[in-house]
């Protein structure tokens, strides 16, 4: 039987070996929290040979000599020698392994394994009985203590940092799900049992108590049976893909087919219009019922090819998360820090286009918060907190679209020196500044430039980040809110869309043209007489229910004459915290609508994020709400300078 060539074979492996090397740095990590259990190293094990197994097959020497290195030692582990000093070892191996696998893409040759494989073989000839002794550990948390599941898995992770955990009351996935009262119970193999004690202690733990195993059969100890004794609940990314079933589609067929879907979408829509507008005629009236089931049946199929093709193009969320704890290991290794990350809601579905847009994003607020927010371990200390930090990254489906947080337990915002910052830069007069509420003055962080960082490092300080969050989240049609609280953390919450493809939208007019405004950002439409819209300067603005509201024309917005009618119809849309009023001529109803990108020529047109074809063929713009709310905000800021 003849051999399939090279080229054929090689987008495969490398697509396998992207799996399989994701799969052994995330076991590498969570070795180095929990210890060497046997099921997490048999997944390990198995993704070394999987990868050696192909590289030999297919010529890539360095690849299958360094995964069989990797494998001695992994068999060492099965054997019961302990992993002291391993990680950092294997996670070097994983990224000469990474970069292996990009010179086999490129064709070239650079990378040495030598060295590493020659440290692996030291390790494991160097590696002996652990001298570990037995205890159990009971910790009860206060009452108040916030975030409680996310307390208790931090804790387990570092006491896995310093033991080997060998059982947990509750299971920690129960734990993760928020099933815990105040209590729980580690079984752990440790070489100074007795520093557990201090180790665990914070403000949020009312007692640790840390007896020595024969002592410690009591009614706190809850016997799991067999299936928990000695091992940890499986890992869900291990397991998952020793299990998935799929087949390998190019992305770019999938961009086609959702373009074509989207062409089906405006066909359909057109052919109901066509039918109602038959119908009203009173003429051909059978023909016009024809029609009309017709379009009503290929509106079904439509509907229903539309919503299969989205979900094809959906992955979990667990595709970018699973980035972040290798990355928070390196970065608060050399900021000096203790970081720990928790993760949840990993198997939340987003569209594929909108995971490699929000990477960036999520990526600079991870930074921010271990480089300005979390602490060193003994300033955490003075304070009364744990030495690590806490940061969490969540994810969770809400009404038609996606919920991100990024949580951390860290200083909170100095707004104090935010403000002195944006006096100093000349963004808000020292008045204005005096005058604005703690929410506002949050919201200056997301002004180029500014940054309170005392000094520029290799990680932040320039001024730019938090700019480039909220302009890269607004692209994709979301938002951003932040709450902070001094000393007790920051929690930056990020409203996304669940596909950038085919949106909701409310249609309207303005002068003559019509345009479309995407539904998830509209609150209310309201009527407001003319004599309630005070103007100063450029800056509009009136009272609705209370509440000041910043108004800004469309028409003016998109470089058209503003009409002098009585009344302002108004679209109140949200941007971050901030409300505006858009000014319309009429609303025409709401639909879907199918997005597509403004021209390359055209460049970016400040409150136009692309443009659709509506059902009769013409072609509206789609309106940015929170570039026109930053308009509004740069407005009133000029006008309180002023």
């Amino acid at each position: 039987m003849k051999a399939a060539p090279l080229h054929r074979l090689l987008p495969v492996f490398l697509a396998e070996a992207d799996e399989h090397l994701q799969a052994l740095e995330e076991g590498v990590l969570q070795l180095e929290r929990r210890g060497p259990n046997p099921e997490l190293v048999a997944g390990l094990f198995r993704s070394a040979h999987t990868l050696k197994g192909s590289a030999g097959a297919l010529g890539f020497v360095r690849i299958s000599e360094l995964t069989h290195a990797v494998e001695e030692v992994l068999e060492a582990l099965r054997e019961g020698h302990a992993a002291d000093g391993l990680a950092d070892l294997l996670l070097e191996c994983v990224d000469a392994l990474r970069a292996l696998r990009q010179e086999v893409a490129d064709g070239s040759e650079r990378t040495e394994v030598a060295d590493l494989v020659r440290r692996l073989r030291a390790w494991k000839e160097g590696s002996g009985g652990d001298g570990l002794l037995p205890a159990d550990v009971w910790v009860r948390l206060r009452e108040d203590c916030p975030m409680r599941a996310a307390r208790a898995l931090a804790l387990l992770r570092l006491l896995r940092g310093h033991t080997q955990v060998e059982q947990v009351a509750p299971p920690e996935d129960a734990i993760a799900q928020g099933q815990l009262g105040l209590e729980f119970t580690a079984r752990v193999r440790a070489r100074e049992p007795e520093a557990l004690q201090e180790l665990l202690s914070g403000p949020d733990v009312e007692s640790v108590r840390v007896m020595p195993a024969s002592e410690a059969r009591d009614e706190r100890w809850l016997d799991l049976g067999p299936q928990a004794r000695g091992k940890l609940p499986d890992d869900p990314v291990l397991t998952r893909r020793a299990s998935l079933r799929t087949v390998r589609v190019d992305v770019e067929r999938l961009d086609r087919l959702m373009n074509l879907v989207g062409e089906l979408v405006v066909d359909r829509i057109r052919f109901q219009q066509i039918a109602e507008r038959l119908r009203g005629m009173g003429q051909a009236n059978g023909i016009a019922q024809e029609l009309h089931e017709a379009a009503t049946h290929l509106g079904r199929v439509a509907s229903d090819l539309q919503a299969q093709v989205l979900k094809a193009r959906m992955l979990p969320i667990e595709h970018l998360f699973t980035r972040f704890p290798r990355y928070v290991r390196d970065l608060a290794r050399r900021a000096g820090k203790q970081v720990e990350v928790v993760l949840e809601g990993q198997d939340t579905e987003l569209d594929r286009s909108v995971i490699e847009q929000i990477g960036g994003p999520l990526m600079h607020l991870v930074r921010n918060a271990v480089d300005h927010g979390i602490e060193p371990p003994e300033e955490r200390a003075r304070l009364g907190k744990p030495p690590a930090g806490l940061l969490r990254l969540a994810a969770s489906q809400e009404e038609e679209g996606i919920v991100v947080v990024v949580e951390d337990d860290g200083r909170g915002i100095d707004t104090g020196r935010v403000r002195q910052k944006a006096v100093a830069l000349g963004l808000v007069s020292a008045d204005a500044a005096a005058r604005m509420s703690e929410e506002e003055a949050v919201e200056l962080i997301f002004h180029p430039g500014l940054s309170t960082a005392a000094q520029v490092t290799d990680v932040s300080g320039r001024g730019v980040g938090m700019d480039a969050v909220r302009a890269g989240v607004q692209a994709l049609g979301g938002s951003v809110e932040v709450e902070t609280q001094r000393g007790r953390g920051t929690r930056f919450v990020l409203r996304l869309p669940l596909t950038l493809a085919i949106v909701r939208a409310l249609l309207v007019s303005c002068g003559g043209e019509r345009y479309v405004v995407p539904l998830a950002a509209v609150q209310e439409i309201v009527e407001v007489p003319a004599d309630r819209v005070h103007r100063v300067g450029s800056y509009r603005t009136t009272v609705l229910r209370g509440a000041v509201l910043p108004v800004v024309s469309v028409h003016e917005a998109v470089g058209l004459p503003v009409p002098e009618s009585a009344d302002r119809l108004l679209c109140v849309v949200t941007g971050g915290r901030r409300r505006v009023g858009l000014w319309v001529d009429r609303v025409l109803g709401e639909g879907e609508v199918v997005v597509k990108p403004l021209a390359s020529y055209l460049g970016q047109v400040e409150g136009i994020s692309g443009a659709t074809i509506l059902g009769d063929g013409r072609v509206a713009l789609i309106l940015e709400p929170q570039a026109l709310v930053r308009l509004a905000v740069r407005e009133e800021e000029l006008a309180h300078v002023g």
